[in-house]
């Protein structure tokens, strides 16, 4: 069966209503949306609604739920193959990580994050992820992520060190 395109509406009006940061009227949407993608069994679809649904929870500092709702994105976006979707997914999670102030937790999802980034050889999300990762790197001055960074974009540790210690 096909669907008449509903989900796709209500999707765009959440996110009218996210950027108007109407959280409520986006989480509404939003789980109508759902609601319609499970029903008609468009589960690859669905995982973009819940990795909204997350950003919602986070902008409310539901963290547990935002957590729960990107790994179901997650789930789903590794169910089906989409490796760059899993990397946007990733770095969200680190900035929730962050956020509740899990800065190990943060620079590991960073780091799964720019892999697949670079893999992809995607410069502007190699660029902000490295942002937030040196966010990350100045807060807890761990060498691990220097030499992480350094392997995953084949640079040297003193090279990831001079980036960071520009911002």
């Amino acid at each position: 069966m096909i669907n008449n395109g509903k989900p796709a509406l209500i999707t765009i009006w959440a996110l009218s209503a996210e950027e108007l940061r109407e959280y409520g009227e986006a989480w509404q949407y939003y789980q109508q949306a759902i609601a319609i993608k499970i029903e008609f069994a468009d589960r690859y679809s669905s995982a973009f609604t819940y990795h909204q649904l997350g950003i919602v929870a986070q902008d409310l500092r539901e963290y547990a739920e935002a957590r729960q709702y990107y790994q179901q994105a997650i789930e789903i976006f590794i169910e089906f193959g989409d490796l760059y979707s899993q990397a946007y997914t990733y770095g969200t999670l680190g900035l929730l990580a962050e956020a509740e102030e899990n800065l190990i937790e943060s620079g590991q999802n960073l780091l799964q994050a720019l892999e697949i980034f670079a893999q992809f050889q995607d410069r502007h999300s190699v660029e902000m992820t490295l942002g937030n990762l040196s966010r990350i790197y100045q807060a807890t001055q761990d060498a691990s992520l220097l030499e992480s960074i350094s392997q995953v974009l084949g640079i040297s540790v003193d090279q990831a060190r001079q980036q960071f210690e520009s911002n």
